[in-house]
């Protein structure tokens, strides 16, 4: 075991537990622990984002497409991208607005508002939210086992406990603002990472520098539009693109924002720095595969190279940051899970039982639910086959089961609130039963049940009076 890999984990992991602790200390109410005072500035906004989409999916998964795929790695990260560019432009400013003039904290009170606050919305909607991001949190968890036994020869089994334990322990702490002040960090330590490692990388021997890689990756795959199948490169353009539309988190960090302005340009400024990250993964991934390209597992390229390659004390640090990405996405998808349950679970149970629910208690109840959402990704991630197959399979539930609801009625006027209810019973429905059972992505078939359930629903159930837009 190699006690200065660590180190340096013991040293990331204890700083983002003291934040956490201290930030705790200034949440009061439900509302400071899920949009963090509504008060956010445009800095921290771009760097929470960044640091909750550079996770297990990115340094593990993203790098292993790298190592196999090369440039076509670039399916994984360039279509959401091109979805945050569009989330921003279209909705970031008017969630801002809108989240401020009626207080709401996730996305279905957003969407139950502009159908005259529907509770079967924000319950259903809940539940098909809450089951992809169980599964996506699973992912992180699966990611940081990778992780910490290829570096610091620490059992899987045992690195997944013990990441998963600390990422539900300081979640469950200080909510939004401490993942949020945490992912300042990890972003940093992200980009110190980026900018030292792949410099040591192509200045190994075996790579002969960036011109060498580049010619390496030219040479030794296929060209990005003949990478993998047809039908793979059109279901990460359909899972990634929607990608934005569909998760809490980004709903959460545009109610948070500090004004209509920082929620759009916030949008703007991840998908530039997604697309560098995307180039990073694929240079990094093509990189190690001129090291060792024998490796069982893809997902394991970049902490072999950490392990074999580079210096102890780089590695170290590198480790320290890929433990930070990781952890910093896993915190994302606790806090946004729980946000669900509260808000659009427990919430409207109560609602309909005629129960008021205080802000303090709803704070009580967000930190228990996200021990116990942490605990229930913890089991599906001790069974995961891999990374990516968890999170895609994860990305394509609340795909195929919100996009068309969340969206497409946000366009279509005639949409009704029926029709919103049918489209997400339905598309979420079919592409459950898809992942489970068949073999292609179930995006393909959760989008187009989506939008004929919303499309006949909504004609056949109108509302008397048309949804807000």
């Amino acid at each position: 075991m190699d006690w200065l890999i660590i180190g340096s984990v013991i040293f990331f992991v204890a700083a983002m537990l003291l934040v956490g602790i201290i930030v705790s200390k200034k949440v009061n109410d439900a509302d400071d622990f899920f949009a963090g005072g509504r008060k956010t500035p445009e800095f921290l906004i771009v760097a929470t984002l960044l640091a909750s989409e550079v996770g297990g999916g990115v340094m593990i998964g993203s790098v292993g497409y790298g190592y196999s795929l090369g440039w076509g790695a670039l399916w994984y990260l360039a279509p959401m991208a091109i979805g945050l560019v569009l989330f921003g432009l279209i909705m970031g400013a008017r969630l801002k607005k809108e989240g401020d003039e009626k207080g709401y904290l996730s996305m279905f009170e957003w969407l139950s508002g502009r159908f005259g606050d529907k509770n079967d919305i924000r319950l259903i909607g809940g539940i098909v939210m809450l089951t992809g991001f169980i599964g996506s949190l699973a992912s992180q968890f699966k990611a940081m086992g990778t992780s910490l036994s290829t570096i610091a020869h620490i059992d899987p089994v045992w690195g997944l406990l013990i990441g998963a334990i600390i990422i539900i322990i300081y979640a469950s702490l200080g909510g939004l603002m401490s993942v949020m002040w945490t992912d300042l960090l990890q972003a940093a330590v992200f980009i110190f990472g980026m900018v030292v490692f792949l410099p040591m990388l192509c200045a190994r021997p075996e790579v002969g520098g960036l011109a060498n890689l580049l010619a390496y990756a030219g040479s030794n795959y296929p060209g990005v539009m003949s990478v993998s199948t047809a039908d793979w490169r059109l279901g990460m353009i359909c899972t990634m693109t929607v990608a934005p539309f569909v998760r809490q988190y980004y709903y959460q960090r545009m109610f948070a924002s500090k004004s209509p302005k920082v929620a759009r340009n916030s949008m703007l400024w991840q998908a530039l720095f997604l697309v560098a990250v995307a180039i990073w993964t694929v240079l990094v991934g093509v990189g190690v595969n001129m090291l060792n390209n024998a490796l069982e597992n893809p997902e394991g390229a970049m902490p072999w190279a950490l392990a074999e390659v580079m210096p102890r004390i780089i590695a170290a640090v590198v480790l320290g940051a890929i433990t930070a990405c990781i952890m910093s996405t896993a915190d994302t998808f606790v806090n946004a899970a729980a946000l669900t349950f509260v808000r659009d679970i427990y919430g409207i149970i109560n609602k309909i039982n005629g129960k008021e629910i205080s802000k303090e208690k709803e704070l009580k109840v967000a930190r228990v639910s996200s021990f116990v959402i942490g605990c229930l990704a913890l089991v599906i991630a001790l069974f995961a086959a891999s990374v990516m197959t968890v999170i895609q399979k994860a990305w394509a539930i609340l795909g195929g089961g919100l996009f068309c609801p969340m969206v497409v009625s946000y366009f279509w006027k005639k949409s009704s609130h029926r029709g919103v209810v049918l489209s997400m019973v339905l598309g979420f429905t079919a592409t459950l039963l898809c992942t489970l059972f068949a073999s292609f992505n179930a995006i393909f078939v959760g989008l187009p049940v989506g939008l004929v359930a919303l499309i006949i629903g909504s004609i056949a159930m109108p509302d008397e009076k048309p949804a807000v837009a």
